[in-house]
């Protein structure tokens, strides 16, 4: 095949979303056997099936004694933690397990109910041969963990003061270009909703990818020339419902501003939500951008959300090549692997009438 098959073929050729052909290709219970059988059709008729189970690209031995891997999702409670933005991670960690004939185990650590102590019993226990890390880790966890000489990776996530690896995507420059994307659409006055805030701080961000967000956001301005306001920036939580609140904190400021950008896309959905209710219409009084590309609520949107893709898939991949780089060769220095992001042009942003 000229390129490999991925889960958003998958769910476009099957007219199904993406988070359902990543539930069905993990086996998850809860879809029905119908859906599961047509999801499996279209897989095996793209040549996906035969591509990761392929003997030209799976090992026939395990690489170098590692034949077992936990993919840790460390997330505060919610109903369903393997979001459509984690299970392409862990899908395209899987992927590149099986080439190595690696098995995956996914684990939730609930960060609302486990302590530290209770965190590393529940990880230490399940006896794998390395750990990828995903999500916003406590660096106390990830720092015990590591005095243990446990082979870890982290991604989506930086612990600067800790030299382990980590692949994250390219927040920084992915922000940059979605805020100058509303700049050059003439835009001015340009919102920014982030993530919670580091305790103690007014504007730093707690979530290490986010910060960078924020970072190519102010970059976006300055390169303008246009003022980092800071009545224009709210701290939330990376949720719907943090979103529709921050969006509501905005307006009730009546500072008035054309052009808004979320950290994420679930934030996203919850500040349309909030313009919708107070009357403004997207993009026409005011133009909204996300980040992630997370189908699972790009769906669910109205009208269509401009953002950023981020390869989910690829930054599973890769981390699973860093761990087995870092096994052939302990001795070189950490590294942090920094994947491409792209823009996405939809429907809820346009130009800004003179």
């Amino acid at each position: 095949m000229s390129r490999q098959v991925t889960v958003r073929d998958i769910a476009r050729h099957a007219a199904v979303s993406h988070g359902t052909v990543s539930r069905v290709l993990n086996n998850h219970h809860s879809v029905n056997a119908e859906l599961r059988q047509r999801v499996l059709q279209v897989a095996d008729e793209l040549g996906y099936l035969r591509e990761a189970l392929s003997p030209n690209l799976a090992s026939t031995a395990p690489t170098s004694a590692i034949t077992s891997l936990a993919f840790l999702l460390f997330q505060a409670e919610r109903k369903n933690p393997l979001t459509s933005f984690w299970a392409e991670l862990l899908h395209g960690a899987q992927v590149e397990a099986q080439r190595h004939g690696i098995q995956i185990t996914f684990q939730w650590i609930n960060t609302d109910q486990l302590s530290t102590e209770q965190s590393l019993k529940q990880i230490l226990s399940m006896r794998q041969d390395g750990l990828l890390i995903v999500g916003n880790s406590p660096p106390e966890v990830v720092r015990q963990l590591a005095e243990t000489r446990q082979r870890l990776v982290l991604i989506d996530n930086v612990i600067p003061e800790l030299p382990i690896d980590a692949v994250i995507s390219d927040n920084f420059a992915g922000a940059k270009k979605i805020v100058t994307l509303l700049v050059e659409a003439g835009h001015r006055d340009i919102a920014f909703i982030g993530g919670p805030l580091k305790q103690g701080s007014f504007q730093t961000n707690a979530v290490y990818t986010i910060e960078w967000r924020a970072m190519g956001y102010r970059q976006a301005l300055f390169d303008a020339g246009l003022p980092w306001r800071r009545e224009l920036f709210e701290a939330a939580n990376l949720t719907v419902e943090g979103g529709y609140a921050a969006c509501q904190r905005l307006l009730a400021q009546a500072v008035p501003f054309t052009g808004l950008f979320c950290a994420n896309d679930t934030q996203a959905l919850g500040a349309l939500k909030a313009l919708r209710e107070s009357g403004k219409q997207v993009p026409a009084d005011i133009s909204v951008v996300g980040f992630d590309d997370d189908l699972t609520v790009t769906e669910l949107m109205t009208p269509p959300i401009t953002t950023i893709r981020v390869n989910k898939e690829a930054m599973g991949a890769q981390a699973i090549r860093v761990l087995l780089n870092r096994l052939q060769f302990p001795e070189t220095p950490q590294t942090t692997s920094v994947i491409e992001v792209k823009l996405i042009l939809r429907d809820s942003h346009a130009a800004r009438e003179p």
